[in-house]
């Protein structure tokens, strides 16, 4: 049964609002194994794009609850795959879309293998953290720009990335007008995740995944 949601709400401003609430827009259905329910909500927002990520509580018939996470990131790369869906670049599409997919059903399963009770972290595990998902969050950035066809290595790729990722501007790529929509817009996101901050995102997300965002304050 679906208990309650929580939703974590980002304009491209970097605005962002904790969204918390039982049910989905007024029931709290039961889903027997390869059931499905629908529902229509939206959000207001201040820019005209933005990101969700969010978890439900879920509770067992048996007892005992999980959370059934979806993560933002991964998602981020739907954007870039239907702008070159619709241009016809398919060999760009279809990288976007299987590192969506792909991202989705890892870090699904990363966060149902580690879930548990609240973590407090020491000084010496927020650097390691911090700077663990910084690199992470670049080579998983990289693997489409390496996959969509325009010519970039691992090395070119795992630069581009990690140049969004710090908000540096520096590029690779060269003929830019001639380069995929999606790629552009993907290094837009990369650029726009990078001027957020990995600090304010970890706050809005880790307290969802059962981690004291505030902690690293103490950093």
């Amino acid at each position: 049964q679906l208990i309650s949601r929580c939703w974590s709400i980002m304009d491209a401003g970097g605005k962002t609002e904790i969204v918390r609430g039982p049910g989905v827009v007024g029931e709290q259905p039961v889903l027997k194994p390869g059931d499905s329910f629908r529902y229509t909500s939206g959000a207001p927002l201040a820019t005209p794009s933005g990101f969700m990520s969010g978890a439900y509580e879920m509770r067992r018939e048996g007892g005992g609850c999980f959370d059934a996470t979806i993560p933002a990131f991964s998602v981020a790369m739907l954007a870039p795959f239907l702008v070159d869906a619709a241009d016809g670049n398919v060999e760009s599409a279809r990288a976007f879309l299987i590192c969506a997919l792909t991202g989705s059903a890892v870090g699904g399963a990363l966060f149902v293998a580690t879930r548990g009770k609240a973590t407090n972290l020491s000084a010496r595990a927020g650097f390691v953290v911090t700077g663990g998902s910084w690199a992470v969050l670049a080579v998983v950035a990289a693997v489409p720009l390496h996959y969509a066809g325009v010519g970039l290595g691992w090395t070119d790729a795992f630069f581009e990335s990690m140049s969004g990722l710090t908000t540096t501007g520096a590029t690779v790529l060269t003929g830019l007008n001639d380069t995929p929509r999606g790629i552009l817009l993907w290094r837009a996101i990369l650029q726009w995740i990078g001027g957020v901050g990995i600090i304010v995102t970890a706050m809005a997300v880790w307290p969802m995944l059962g981690v004291g965002g505030m902690q690293l304050f103490r950093l």
